[in-house]
């Protein structure tokens, strides 16, 4: 996808719901992409999209917990940001949230310096 602003709401509010039922199905399937982000989905001239880089995704059944640090900082959960265990496919879903609210308002909710912590 790329950076060209916001959306119109209703382009975003069709886009986002295909993104979601994308994500149910994945994580319906035991896959949790844990990089989700703008830039791991294609989209053609028809407004058809592809989810790509599936390189972090992990098998996860029932709710298990991951304490792998992966991801981008930008789109990361508070949980992962903050180094604890945390649900990969609930990390998703806050990737979602945050590519929602790019794609209505332009740009990233959080700016600055993203801190790890040890």
């Amino acid at each position: 996808m790329s950076d060209t602003g916001p959306w119109k709401d209703e382009l975003a509010k069709g886009f986002v719901q295909k993104l979601a039922v994308t994500l149910k199905y994945c994580h319906e399937i035991g896959v949790s992409h844990r990089d989700l982000k703008c830039d791991n989905i294609l989209i053609d001239q028809s407004d058809h999209f592809v989810l790509i880089d599936f390189a972090f995704s992990s098998s996860s059944f029932g709710g298990k917990k991951s304490e792998t640090y992966c991801g981008t900082p930008q789109y990361m959960s508070p949980e992962i940001v903050s180094k604890l265990p945390y649900c990969p496919k609930k990390a998703d879903v806050w990737a979602l949230g945050i590519i929602t609210y790019k794609l209505v308002a332009g740009d990233h909710p959080f700016h600055g310096n993203i801190r790890i912590i040890d």
